[in-house]
């Protein structure tokens, strides 16, 4: 939660300087938040609704598809921040 607010707020701020939004940073800046932040919420919700059905197997494969998420998230981040101002 407080990941996403930081990069929230450096995102807010890069925007803010204008010129160095190109669509290459764009679609980096989507998959970011698409699936490295908000996918993997949404996965984490999947994984405990599973958990209700007793059925960890399944639980664990969903759980598996989140690090992978968090994973793409964290290096997709690392990218864009090094040409940033700003963490993103």
């Amino acid at each position: 939660m407080v990941q996403s607010i930081v990069v929230g707020a450096g995102l807010a701020a890069e925007i803010s300087l204008g010129p160095s939004v190109t669509a290459s940073w764009l679609l980096f800046e989507v998959l970011r938040w698409s699936f490295g932040l908000c996918g993997v919420l949404a996965l984490l919700w999947m994984a405990r609704r599973t958990l209700e059905i007793p059925n960890t197997q399944s639980a664990t494969g969903i759980l598996y598809v989140a690090v992978l998420g968090v994973f793409i998230g964290e290096l997709t981040g690392l990218l864009l921040s090094a040409e940033s101002v700003y963490p993103l």
